[in-house]
């Protein structure tokens, strides 16, 4: 048995990635931690995906992960809309360019792509143990 040095984490986060390779290898860092994922490619289906979800469904989930360079709804109106309708839910902005900081100021936290895992863990475990 391997021994990981990752938090181990319970509950979801949804992954919103335009790109499918950047959405399964978050996934599969993700997935070290013991949490479940639920992926979006886009702004539109991710908010689709949000607001189906059950009340039991919406406990679990614990944090969204969201790339600002998406199709249909951009992951700053993404981010907007997920700050109305749910405005406790963490919110991570992991994105590879940050054209104006006034787009991410709802965020719960900011982080450059590329990032590694251990940095990507960390931060989800502290926003999900309310450190953040």
């Amino acid at each position: 048995m391997r021994l990981t040095p990752y938090p181990r984490l319970e509950g979801r986060v949804l992954v919103v990635d335009d790109e499918e390779l950047v959405r399964q290898s978050l996934c599969r860092v993700i997935g070290l931690a013991g949490l479940e994922t639920m992926q979006a490619e886009r702004g539109d289906e991710a908010l689709e995906l949000l607001t189906q979800l059950s009340e039991t469904d919406r406990s679990v989930l614990k944090a969204v992960i969201l790339d600002l360079s998406l199709p249909g709804i951009s992951g700053a109106d993404l981010l907007g809309r997920i700050r109305q309708l749910w405005p406790a839910l963490p919110v991570v902005v992991l994105s590879g360019h940050i054209p104006r900081e006034d787009q991410v100021l709802a965020a719960t936290i900011v982080l450059e792509k590329p990032i590694g895992a251990t940095l990507l863990l960390e931060t989800l475990a502290q926003i999900i143990n309310g450190q953040a």
